[in-house]
């Protein structure tokens, strides 16, 4: 058996010491991570189709009276109806009546979006892969500012002609 010179053991034995403790600790972040709500058993699984989703993406928040209730989990574009199927755990606890709408919101101008839950009146509640039936777009609003400058812009137009009508 060959003799090894103390300092080159030193530097082996550091060597996988260091290399154990980083896979030790790799192995309990992966053993800590908790289960992505969308393949959890305790999140029912709603689909909403919209027209727009701009700023929408996977886990983005589903929110009941200001409340986190769910995620976004996944968003397919269906071509033949030129829409966007959007798939949402929401927590299976809940009791959403299936008139309920779901809208697309922003935190502020700018802000990060998220879809809201207003609760409707129906005795009947959403069941697993259901569809809901009343939602409204995410609000685009460099479209929304344009919009209100065009109108601006008009407004001023009509009253400088009104007031050059005058004599």
């Amino acid at each position: 058996m060959p003799i090894i010179p103390h300092k080159l053991q030193n530097i082996w034995v550091n060597r996988l010491t260091g290399m154990g403790l980083i896979a030790f600790i790799l192995i309990i972040m992966v053993a800590s991570k908790p289960p992505s709500p969308c393949s959890a058993g305790s999140y029912m699984h709603i689909n909403g189709i919209y027209g727009n989703v701009d700023g929408l993406k996977k886990l983005t928040p589903v929110m009941l009276a200001g409340v986190p209730v769910g995620v976004v989990c996944q968003m397919q574009y269906i071509n033949e109806t030129k829409r966007v199927k959007v798939d949402m755990a929401i927590d299976k606890k809940l009791a959403i009546p299936d008139d309920s709408a779901m809208v697309i919101l922003s935190e502020g101008f700018g802000g990060a979006k998220y879809v809201k839950i207003s609760l409707g009146g129906s005795p009947t509640n959403f069941a697993q892969n259901d569809t809901f039936q009343y939602g409204q777009d995410a609000i685009l609003f460099d479209v929304l500012l344009n919009k209100i400058i065009t109108l601006a812009e008009q407004n001023n137009l009509s009253k400088g002609q009104k007031g050059e009508q005058k004599p």
